[in-house]
């Protein structure tokens, strides 16, 4: 993975702590596009619910739920 040249580390920013570099943002980025459209096309009619009664709920619902 390291000789792909997407990240790297640096023993002042942390031991063991890797930092993208850019050929790895643009991966990253592409993974997490297709993540984004991938649940997009599962779930299109999910919506984002408002905490009004202090529970929180982070499962997706379905309109009408």
């Amino acid at each position: 993975m390291w000789s792909l040249g997407l990240f790297d580390t640096d023993p002042l920013m942390g031991a063991g702590l890797p930092y993208w570099l850019p050929d790895g943002a643009a991966v990253r980025y592409a993974l997490e596009e297709y993540v984004r459209d991938a649940e997009r096309r599962a779930v299109p009619d999910t919506v984002v619910r408002q905490v009004l009664d202090g529970v929180r709920s982070t499962a997706p619902r379905k309109l009408g739920e």
